[in-house]
């Protein structure tokens, strides 16, 4: 077995065919970082039954992805990311059984949700984000039928960002993301980060992924690291509750889309959550009092929607600005916001003052004679003073004349 390695260098365009030997197979294909053009030549795909790591991030590539698969697929790591690929993405890639990451971020695809991937059970990262997918994200009928199926069950980052996706979301799909669930003892064993194992190499596998306002790389995926976004997208009405069943989640993402209806308080279960956004959505109501209790919570946001009501109180709330609640929330009051902040402080404040003076007391009418004596001196006095003003101006221009 055997690698080529060249990425990051100044290669040009189209990527050269070349037969993949049996006596000295080629598991590892990494060519990212380039200025390669042109097609995904077909042999990479049907003739490299052998190949383990396909990896053409962030070229120029483009055309359609050959739809020519073997059915003896090895591919455990497939990164398009960041090329002009479009098309359709091809059915027969649910033919690789070992596939473990898929990343086709940044490129042309025109499809559907590719609800025929759930069935690769050892699929770890999917990543669709800006392309041009659409349509509502379909379970099949037997998965909702039957609870013990599985589907994406092994899948600890999804995401679909930046597409068409429209429709409402089905509760199912966030009950199958098994492994983003603790298990009873609420342990979860996850010690490594996601690789590519071919032959007696470890190929570590590289993602970019948007939390807490950031886009960042990670260059060494850890398992444990859970991450669903579905941003800047057509979804609408109601977040499905059972979101809150997936307690080992670290981020999600389901700004910029069409939700309504309240803040499901079971957000209030993700108790390792450390970014989450649910802004520019026409979410009402109040923000749970459970939110306020997610002691890992670090980022948050829920500007541009239409709540209403206090802003619970809490530890990590109050390390929050008021960026993460302003825009739109018209009905938000308390701290950080500026409206009713101090509410608590002024009332205390008030009741250490003196009483104030009962009404038709002997002390208001003294005050009120006061007043108007005050005022009707200086009245007098001042008109005094425009008279004889206006009588030496009358004067002066008499004796001009």
């Amino acid at each position: 077995a055997y690698s080529v390695n060249l990425a990051n260098n100044e290669l040009s365009g189209p990527i050269p065919y070349s037969e993949c030997r049996k006596h000295h197979p080629l598991q590892i294909l990494d060519l990212s970082g380039n200025n390669l053009s042109g097609l995904v030549p077909p042999y990479l795909l049907k003739g490299c039954n052998d190949l383990v790591v396909l990896n053409l991030r962030g070229n120029r590539l483009d055309g359609a992805w050959p739809d020519e698969i073997d059915e003896s697929c090895n591919l455990k790591l497939v990164d398009l990311h960041g090329n002009h690929i479009q098309g359709r993405l091809p059915r027969t890639l649910a033919r690789c059984q070992y596939l473990l990451a898929l990343d086709i971020g940044g490129n042309r695809f025109v499809d559907s949700f590719p609800v025929w991937l759930g069935q690769l059970q050892e699929l770890q990262l999917l990543v669709l984000r800006y392309n041009n997918f659409h349509g509502p994200v379909s379970i099949p009928p037997l998965v909702e039928k039957n609870s013990s199926a599985r589907y994406f069950a092994s899948v600890q980052i999804i995401d679909l960002a930046g597409n068409g996706f429209s429709g409402d979301l089905p509760p199912y799909l966030f009950k199958s993301f098994r492994s983003m669930v603790l298990d009873s003892n609420g342990i979860a064993e996850y010690d490594y980060n996601v690789y590519a194992r071919a032959g007696r190499s470890d190929y570590q596998v590289v993602i970019d992924v948007a939390m807490k306002q950031q886009y960042m790389r990670v260059a060494k995926v850890p398992a444990d690291l859970m991450v669903v976004d579905l941003s800047c997208n057509r979804f609408s009405g109601f977040i499905p509750r059972s979101i809150g069943n997936l307690t080992y989640l670290h981020v999600v993402n389901l700004s910029h889309n069409a939700f309504r209806g309240k803040i499901p308080r079971e957000l209030g279960q993700l108790s390792r959550i450390e970014s989450l956004d649910l802004s520019w959505n026409r979410l009402v109501g109040e923000i749970p009092q459970e939110l306020a209790m997610l002691t890992t919570l670090e980022w948050l946001n829920l500007s541009y929607n239409d709540l209403g009501g206090r802003i619970p109180s809490g530890s990590q709330f109050s390390t929050f600005t008021s960026s993460s609640f302003q825009g739109g929330n018209r009905g938000l009051y308390g701290c950080p916001l500026l409206v009713k902040c101090n509410l608590t402080f002024v009332t205390s404040l008030s009741s250490s003052l003196p009483p104030p003076v009962q009404e038709g007391s002997p002390f208001d009418d003294i005050m009120l004679w006061l007043f108007v004596g005050v005022g009707f001196g200086v009245g007098f006095a001042l008109t005094i003073v425009l008279l004889v003003v206006y009588g030496c101006w009358c004067k002066k221009m008499v004796l001009r004349r």
